[in-house]
């Protein structure tokens, strides 16, 4: 909703994918250039990152400017000045959503450290600590992107703990190891199909 107002252009976002890798994995799997903007997200001990992929940039930096009429092409380079600019209003957006989410789980203040174009020159932990990768897949206008989240797992060690304990503000009882169950739960899962060779 955000967004949409934001763009004065319907957004979809929806989470596509949730994985744990090394930070090493997640910095080659960014595409080259892109808009990889590190935040400093204080008390926690590491930064995070928001990527803002080019499919998806271009687009949103096309509403912001006024068009969104006609799909717009995507240039092979990296966001100049200008660009940069603008992606840090789209940036501040999506940050404000954040830290209304977490404000129950963790009292974080998200600020944009910088923007790079190449995520294999920033360094937000070391090679092969943990972190959890947030996939959001964007359209607008009829165009399609990503929006990915990188959460150092020693960033959000907290968060999960709280969780897991249940110990958040304003949070009803609940089950911990600790507890033994005395109800019985259904629980269904849709699976994709996927082609196989």
């Amino acid at each position: 909703d955000a967004l949409s107002s934001g763009l004065q252009q319907l957004v979809d976002l929806k989470l596509h994918d949730v994985a744990a890798m090394t930070y090493s994995q997640f910095a080659f799997s960014r595409p080259k250039p892109t808009c990889f903007v590190v935040l400093e997200a204080t008390p926690l001990p590491t930064p995070l990152a928001l990527d803002l992929s080019p499919p998806i940039l271009y687009p949103m930096l096309d509403c912001l400017l006024g068009g969104g009429k006609q799909a717009c092409s995507i240039p092979d380079r990296p966001p100049t000045e200008l660009e940069q600019r603008l992606a840090l209003r789209l940036t501040k957006l999506l940050l404000n959503e954040l830290r209304d989410c977490w404000e129950t789980l963790l009292a974080v203040q998200l600020t944009v450290d910088r923007i790079e174009a190449n995520a294999q020159k920033v360094r937000l932990v070391s090679p092969s600590d943990a972190v959890f990768v947030l996939t959001f897949r964007a359209r607008v206008a009829d165009q399609t992107g990503e929006i990915t989240l990188c959460l150092p797992a020693r960033a959000i060690r907290k968060m999960v703990d709280k969780l897991v304990g249940g110990e958040y503000a304003g949070a009803e009882p609940t089950i911990s190891a600790k507890t033994p169950f005395t109800k019985s739960v259904v629980l269904s899962a849709r699976i994709p199909t996927r082609p196989m060779s």
